[in-house]
């Protein structure tokens, strides 16, 4: 598995978190405005009301777990993605990017033709032609 897709994978299950995080806190919501419709209700015994009450301080402690959880997943996903941001910063330059475009420009074009017609060649394009000349002396 290349480190890329550990990281996809990585994030995929971030988001995960996130949504699952969602779900809890919708469900949260809604126990919390059943449980004051309860509270409000007179006809209800007090042991279900408890029971209720009980109910709703457990998801609350299932969602503080979630929520530690994805801290602590961001802190890390983050420090990889500025990390990356800071290796890309040092590798590109204009001529890299003029490199990639050229290239994406000519990608229908056979690597022969490539190699004369780009401005920045990159030393497998600057060598194609020598080997090819190369071949045809012998």
């Amino acid at each position: 598995m290349s480190y890329k897709s550990a990281i996809d994978i990585y994030y995929q299950d971030l988001a995960n978190l996130l949504k699952m995080l969602d779900t809890y806190v919708i469900n949260y919501r809604n126990l919390v405005s059943t449980l004051n419709d309860i509270n409000l209700n007179v006809l209800i015994s007090r042991r279900k009301k408890r029971k209720a009450i009980k109910q709703v301080e457990e998801l609350g402690c299932i969602i503080d777990m979630l929520l530690d959880a994805i801290c602590e997943a961001q802190k890390c996903y983050l420090r990889y993605v500025k990390m990356k941001c800071n290796v890309l910063c040092e590798i590109i330059t204009c001529d890299f990017i003029r490199l990639e475009i050229e290239q994406e420009i000519l990608s229908g074009i056979s690597d022969e033709c490539k190699g004369s017609l780009l401005t920045l060649c990159p030393p497998s394009f600057k060598s194609l032609p020598n080997n090819v000349e190369s071949s045809e002396n012998q």
